[in-house]
């Protein structure tokens, strides 16, 4: 019986220091393999010997599956981030090649077509709400509903 393989996508976070409350340091990649690596193993597989390491907000390289290789396991959504929005061309590519994805920090998994659609559904809808809170209308009607919350920004 054949082990599964999963390519690990680690996260080479921009700052050393994480923003989360009470958690020293920006987790470094050795310990993201780790992590990664025994999720691997309760799942009953191995991490492949390749790994991608994607730079923390920048657009997400494209990604070549190596062979054999059972699914994909990242770090974090946040290695799909293009800015503060997700990548979907780029888990659909994944998709394609794999046909399982993972995500370790949010515990989310797509193993079949209709979790993968859920997926994308969340994801589009993440987008959506980032584009709006970006927009000038958007910051009008905050200002407009609750001028404090730009007096305490500034």
């Amino acid at each position: 019986m054949m082990t599964d393989r999963y390519l690990p996508v680690l996260l080479d976070y921009h700052q050393p220091v994480n923003p989360e409350p009470g958690v020293a340091h920006a987790p470094s990649l050795a310990e993201q393999r780790r992590a990664i690596g025994r999720l691997a193993t309760g799942l009953g597989g191995e991490l492949t010997d390749e790994a991608i390491i994607v730079t923390s907000g920048a657009q997400p390289p494209a990604v070549e599956i190596p062979a054999n290789t059972s699914g994909v396991i990242m770090f974090s959504v946040q290695a799909l981030g293009h800015g503060p929005m997700v990548d979907i061309a780029t888990l659909v590519e994944i998709w394609r090649q794999v046909g399982s994805v993972r995500f370790l920090v949010e515990n989310l998994a797509a193993r079949d077509e209709a979790g993968f659609e859920r997926l994308v559904d969340m994801f589009l809808a993440i987008n959506t709400v980032v584009d709006r809170d970006r927009s000038p209308t958007w910051r009008e009607v905050v200002h407009t509903l609750s001028p404090a919350i730009d007096d305490e920004r500034s």
